[in-house]
């Protein structure tokens, strides 16, 4: 049988964890996603990630009783965005867009996830898996910074961000993206792990 399939570990150059902004190029990569409103934490956000998560492991277990390769699920990620563009901490977080995704396999296609949510929905769980859907990522070069401590508290680490974008000529080119690196229901704020993402290209 082949060898369990780890995208982070296969792609842990693109997952560094540097305490200060530096900049990494990030390869292709699929994702399942889905997307939603409402603040962090909130009851809209919980139904999204039990969606996601119910998706990503029904699509792994589908495949593993299949005999076919298996793999690790990964960290979850999101990025977060306003109507207007407006800078998320002037902006109602009721109103904060949001798109949740874990990476996934490139084998894994668009009617696999139409084959689990449909199993999941006769199994009686949210409607919401419906709404999970194959994302692709373009290979980009992004900022990349590490958050120690409170989801709340990254706001001058962004900053920090935006200035080595600014300092390298560089410019935002999509959403901020955090790659959380352990699990906020177990770990104490302090110690929360946070990847900071911004995508960036040439002025």
């Amino acid at each position: 049988m082949a060898e369990k399939m780890d995208l982070f570990k296969s792609f842990k150059q693109e997952y560094v964890q540097p305490k200060q902004p530096r900049l990494v190029d990030a390869g292709a990569a699929v994702y399942v996603a889905i997307e939603g409103r409402g603040e962090p934490g909130g009851a809209a956000f919980q139904e999204a990630v039990a969606a996601l998560y119910a998706m990503a492991y029904t699509l792994k277990m589908t495949r593993k009783a299949d005999g076919l390769q298996d793999y690790v699920i990964c960290k979850l990620e999101a990025e977060w965005w306003s109507d207007d563009g407006a800078p998320l901490e002037e902006t109602d977080r009721s109103a904060w867009n949001q798109r949740l995704s874990i990476r996934t396999p490139d084998f894994i296609e668009e009617a696999a996830l139409v084959r689990a949510a449909a199993a999941l929905v006769d199994k009686g769980k949210t409607a919401r898996v419906r709404d999970v859907y194959r994302h692709e990522v373009a290979a980009h070069r992004r900022g990349q910074l590490l958050h120690l401590g409170p989801y709340d508290e990254e706001s001058e680490n962004w900053r920090r961000l935006e200035a080595l974008l600014a300092a390298e000529g560089l410019t935002q080119t999509g959403y901020p993206r955090e790659i959380y690196l352990n699990d906020p229901r177990r770990t104490a704020p302090e110690k929360l792990k946070t990847l900071l993402c911004l995508p960036a290209a040439p002025v």
